[in-house]
């Protein structure tokens, strides 16, 4: 069996979010935090909201109330996450970084299949 780790980065991509930029990375199972339940994956309040911090890397184009530069911090990061802001067209920032990170999860796993 042949396996090429050095194609996989943990580094992450920019992926757009209406008007703004999310450099997102993906999750790697060594920090999953879930319980199976019916043949799939239950996460945790905190297991996910741990997972949204960890993957949004960073950001371009979200200011705050002072048209400054909004800094990406934890605590940001949470407020957005439970609270389900930056909507575009009905998605959430939280909701487009974890689709965006179990999407480029779910890439690298089958490249390496292939």
């Amino acid at each position: 069996m042949k396996l090429d780790v050095s194609t996989i980065s943990y580094d992450g991509n920019w992926i757009d979010h209406g008007e703004a930029k999310l450099k997102v990375r993906p999750h790697p199972r060594s920090l999953m935090n879930v319980t199976m339940k019916d043949g799939g994956m239950v996460f945790s309040g905190e297991g996910a909201l741990d997972m949204f911090v960890y993957c949004l890397v960073d950001w371009e184009g979200i200011v705050g109330a002072d048209d400054q530069k909004l800094k990406v911090t934890k605590e940001v990061k949470k407020k957005i996450y439970d609270f389900g802001l930056g909507k575009v067209d009905g998605v959430s920032i939280a909701d487009k970084v974890m689709l965006e990170a179990r999407r480029m999860a779910e890439e690298i796993e089958a490249d390496k299949k292939n």
